[in-house]
C-alpha cells in the first residue's frame, strides 16, 4: 500500500495499493503511476492492464493504477462489456475532493518552488504538488509518499500516465524531464514508425510542482509523462461524448498509445540507462485495433 511509504496515509482515502511485478532477475525498476486525475481513465485501464497481464522478465515494474484515490471512490463506473460480463472501473475526479483534503482551499496556491500563482483549488491536484510533504493536504501527502516510492525502491524509470481534452496544449503529448529528453526523442521516433504521432515537450522550467519535473530532478529517475485525448474533457459539448466509444478518440485507441509509448520509453533507456527493464504479455497498437479491449479484461 502507499501508506507503506508514508505512514501518515495510513487508514485515509488516500491510501492505495501498489503492484510490485518482480522478475526475480537483476533489471531495471520502472514505476508507472496512473489515476493521478481519476477522470483520465485510458492510463488507470493501461496500468490494469501491466498489473493483469505484464510478464516481467527481468528487474521490476512497480504500478500505482489509481494515485487519487480519494477522487475515485467518490466517482461514478465506466461500464466495459467483456466476454465473461460487465466489468466496472473508476471515473473519478481530477482533483482530491475538499472533503478529504483536510485544509481549506486557499486564495491562491503556489506550487512548491513555485512564483507561478494558480487557483487555490489546485491544491487539491496531485500533479502540482510534487514534491510532497506530510505536513499539508491530503495531496501533498501522496506526493511525499511517490518520491518515497521513487527512493525507496531506487526507481530507474517513471511514468505518469495522463489524459488531456482534444484541444489542450498538451494534448498526444510525451512530456520528459529535460535530462531525459533524448529517450523522448527516440520515443516519438519509434511511435511514428507504427503509424502513432506523438509530440515532444520537456518540463517547462517556471512551473514546478509536476510529477516529470520534480521526479526527474529530485531522484534518479529518468521521468517522463503520457497524454493521449480524453474526448469527454472538452469543453461544450451537447451531449457529452461517450469517453469509451468516442469516433475519434475511442478509448482503445487511447489505451494503445499509452502502452506502446511505455514500451518504446523501456526500450530507448537501454544503452541510456542501466540496468534494464524487460517485459511481455501486452498487446501491441494493431491487436487492440482488431480485437478491442475486451479481451483484455
Amino acid at each position: 500500500m502507499l501508506s507503506d511509504y508514508l505512514g501518515a496515509l495510513k487508514n485515509t482515502p488516500g491510501d492505495s495499493a501498489v503492484y510490485v511485478l518482480d522478475s526475480g532477475k537483476p533489471g531495471a525498476n520502472m514505476l508507472i503511476t496512473a489515476g493521478t486525475h481519476g477522470n483520465e481513465i485510458a492510463g488507470i485501464m493501461a496500468a490494469v492492464m501491466f498489473v493483469e497481464h505484464a510478464s516481467v522478465e527481468a528487474g521490476r515494474i512497480i504500478v500505482i493504477p489509481c494515485l487519487n484515490n480519494p477522487g475515485i471512490i467518490a466517482s461514478a463506473r465506466l461500464n466495459i462489456q467483456t466476454a465473461k460480463g460487465p466489468r466496472y472501473f473508476p471515473l473519478g475526479t481530477r482533483l482530491v475532493p475538499a472533503e478529504h483534503q483536510g485544509w481549506e482551499d486557499p486564495p491562491a496556491y503556489f506550487a512548491p518552488n513555485s512564483a507561478a500563482e494558480l487557483p487555490g483549488y489546485e491544491q487539491r491536484n496531485i500533479n502540482r504538488a510534487y514534491p510532497g510533504t506530510e505536513d499539508a493536504g491530503l495531496a501533498q501527502k501522496i506526493a511525499r509518499a511517490v518520491m518515497n516510492v521513487l527512493e525507496t525502491e531506487n526507481i530507474n524509470i517513471a511514468i505518469d500516465l495522463h489524459e488531456a481534452g482534444p484541444a489542450s496544449g498538451v494534448a498526444w503529448h510525451i512530456v520528459a524531464n529535460p535530462k531525459n529528453a533524448d529517450i523522448a526523442a527516440l520515443t516519438i521516433l519509434d511511435l511514428e514508425e507504427k503509424n502513432i504521432t506523438m509530440h515532444i515537450e520537456t518540463s517547462p522550467s517556471e512551473m514546478r510542482g509536476l510529477s516529470h519535473r520534480e521526479w526527474g530532478d529530485r531522484s534518479n529517475a529518468a521521468a517522463f509523462l503520457v497524454e493521449t485525448v480524453n474526448p469527454a474533457q472538452g469543453d461544450n459539448y451537447a451531449p457529452p461524448p461517450d469517453p469509451v466509444h468516442d469516433p475519434a478518440f475511442p478509448l482503445w485507441r487511447r489505451v494503445a498509445v499509452q502502452l506502446e509509448a511505455i514500451r518504446a520509453i523501456a526500450e530507448n533507456s537501454k544503452g541510456k540507462l542501466s540496468p534494464q527493464i524487460e517485459y511481455s504479455g501486452l498487446p501491441d497498437y494493431a491487436a487492440l485495433e482488431k480485437g478491442g479491449l475486451e479481451p483484455w479484461f
